[in-house]
């Protein structure tokens, strides 16, 4: 139809499903023809046999039980666009990615929920449906077009199929009543539902009109890399969490201890020098909490306000009277002088302060679940030169070895005590769901039924 004069043109698009075009032959005779869809192509055609018919109809059977998309030929003389005849069919394969079903596969683990929309076949669609491995029926379009039954079938649902890209924004509009909701396109036709969507997903060939709605734009093909992304995205959701409780329970403790003893002893127990270095050496293991590894969440996490205040106020009242308790012990029982109580409180604030880490980082027993190599190396590097200054008198006043092994004896007992008010907490406070405690507790069930 190239080499011949054409006299009208009607490209495809989602409604029709179709391209037509009328081209002149010899004698200046028309000739309509068009190429598309069967299920649209068919219904215009005039079969000159019922056997043509029913073998027509089992070829594009049988293409949609291989997962093959089939285009449709018709033409006859002339220029209506009804009774063609039938010339024939072409068959397009287009294979899945490798990586697919993997990646399917890895996203049910993490608790989410994948649904397949796509403009082929019903055929098609579930042949494809069942080779990924989704979950639930695949369904046609024509769901869409009942708000009612769209709500009572739409979590049943798979996969929808021959949808037109209004369908896609209406799917992204249902799914998020209920969800939080990802899309991930190429097209034009899916700016809107990417646009709609809580994250827009565009994949490294889409077009320049959805790359620049897309909150996310992949760089490397294939979506495997949404797997990873959402992977990391929730161990780093866990150790900010894990540090905001850390966090509020050192504010506390540095504080209300410093305050407090401010008030009832008229005099404070960190010189500035002390201060300085004390928020040097606690900034790097802080800094190392970024390569702590946590528990993969296999659900989608969230914020426990009320439960990680409660943690995180547990682990400063253990440590304001574990100072409390010391300065006692230091004045009465000691009797230390004032710079060496302020050189004792130093290295108590450090040591203490980098073991409330092994306990904070993890919603199990501290022993059973130590932080990263880079989180101990940090610490142990922290508490030693911590040592070394108190043990020289550079710039403060030495205290002798054995205040430095009772202040690390007391430290590690008052951790334990901390640790006990841990698992108080975790038994009288209950849990939000998606919460660490609930993850911890998801990820020991998967191990014992593993």
């Amino acid at each position: 139809a190239s080499r011949l004069p054409q006299t009208a043109f009607t490209p495809g698009d989602s409604e029709r499903k179709r391209s037509t075009v009328v081209v002149t032959r010899e004698n200046d005779t028309p000739w309509i023809i068009t190429l598309g869809a069967p299920s649209a192509v068919r219904e215009l055609c005039k079969f000159p046999s019922k056997d043509l018919a029913e073998r027509f109809d089992k070829a594009i059977d049988e293409a949609a039980r291989r997962g093959d998309r089939a285009l449709v030929v018709a033409a006859r003389q002339g220029t209506s666009e009804e009774e063609l005849t039938p010339i024939g069919i072409l068959f397009l394969t287009d294979t899945l990615r490798a990586d697919a079903k993997e990646t399917i596969s890895a996203m049910h683990d993490q608790g989410i929920t994948v649904k397949m929309l796509t403009g082929d076949g019903i055929e098609i669609a579930r042949q494809v449906s069942h080779t990924l491995g989704l979950d639930g029926v695949v369904v046609s379009r024509e769901i869409f077009d009942d708000e009612k039954t769209l709500d009572e079938q739409f979590e049943k649902a798979g996969g929808f199929a021959e949808v037109l890209p209004k369908d896609k924004y209406t799917a992204v509009e249902e799914a998020k009543k209920t969800h939080i909701v990802a899309v991930t396109g190429d097209g034009v036709n899916d700016v809107p539902p990417i646009k709609a969507a809580d994250v827009g997903i565009a994949v490294n060939n889409a077009v320049d009109a959805l790359r620049s709605t897309a909150d996310i734009v992949l760089l490397t093909n294939g979506i495997s890399v949404i797997r990873d992304a959402i992977i990391e995205s929730r161990k780093v959701f866990l150790r900010v969490y894990h540090y905001s409780v850390y966090r509020i329970s050192e504010s506390a403790r540095l504080i209300v201890t410093i305050s407090l003893i401010g008030l009832l002893i008229g005099n404070y127990p960190l010189t500035p020098v002390q201060i300085i270095l004390l928020a040097v050496l606690n900034d790097l293991p802080i800094v190392s909490l970024a390569f702590d590894h946590v528990h993969t969440a296999r659900i989608p996490a969230s914020i426990d306000v009320r439960r990680r205040f409660i943690l995180g106020t547990t682990y400063g009242l253990a440590g304001i009277m574990n100072s409390m308790f010391m300065l006692w012990i230091a004045l009465s029982v000691f009797h230390l002088p004032w710079g060496q109580i302020q050189t004792l409180f130093f290295l108590k604030l450090v040591v203490s302060g980098n073991l409330l880490i092994y306990i904070a980082h993890t919603e199990e027993r501290w022993f059973r679940y130590f932080p990263s190599w880079q989180v101990i190396a940090s610490i142990s590097t922290t508490q030693f030169l911590a040592t070394a200054w108190a043990l020289s008198g550079l710039f403060t006043t030495a205290i002798p070895i054995w205040v430095v092994a009772f202040i690390w004896i007391w430290s590690f007992f008052w951790m334990q005590i901390t640790e006990v008010g841990k698992i108080l907490v975790a038994r009288f406070v209950p849990a939000k769901a998606g919460s660490p405690q609930t993850i911890v507790e998801a990820t020991r069930r998967a191990k014992a039924t593993a």
